[in-house]
């Protein structure tokens, strides 16, 4: 499974980038067959009118992705935060560390949550946590609350319900 951090929720993923990709993936003995993650760009989650220039970008990777073999997507529809942890580094019995999310840690604030993690990344970037994307927090918070529900079938509650309201 791999991925193009460096790519931006909404940016097209060029043919030259994935080819450099795969250079890597196949010289290590590897295969592309998965992506991790190309991010949904916040305007389609909210459904503003400005949507649809993403939705054609996120068409055009996947079939750019196409031309690779690459059969699986997975993507992230999580309002607002993608990688939300915290703790980057928990210790694991084996000595090695996991990334990690302790809902009790972060309580009422998601200023306070963002402040957190963004203190705790030790030098680590994340999609999604970019500093221009964090200046929007309330604006995004916001369009959020107009309108979106993200559910959870099995409580009937959304995350973004029980998180902020």
């Amino acid at each position: 499974m791999w991925a193009l951090h460096d790519k931006q929720a909404g940016e097209v993923w060029e043919v030259d980038e994935i080819e450099e990709a795969r250079r890597q993936i196949e010289g290590a003995g590897f295969h592309m067959e998965v992506v991790e993650s190309v991010n949904v760009h916040d305007e389609i989650k909210i459904g503003l009118p400005t949507r649809d220039q993403y939705i054609e970008n996120y068409k055009t990777t996947l079939c750019n992705l196409a031309k690779f073999g690459v059969k699986v997507v997975t993507y992230n529809f999580m309002p607002i935060f993608d990688w939300t942890r915290t703790d980057l580094f928990h210790p694991l019995e084996d000595g090695s560390t996991a990334l990690f999310y302790e809902k009790d840690r972060i309580q009422d604030d998601y200023k306070e949550m963002a402040d957190y993690i963004l203190n705790n990344l030790h030098g680590m970037t994340f999609p999604g946590w970019e500093p221009e994307r964090m200046a929007k927090l309330d604006e995004l918070f916001e369009a959020y609350r107009l309108g979106l529900h993200m559910g959870n079938p099995e409580s009937g509650a959304s995350w973004f319900e029980e998180f902020i309201i």
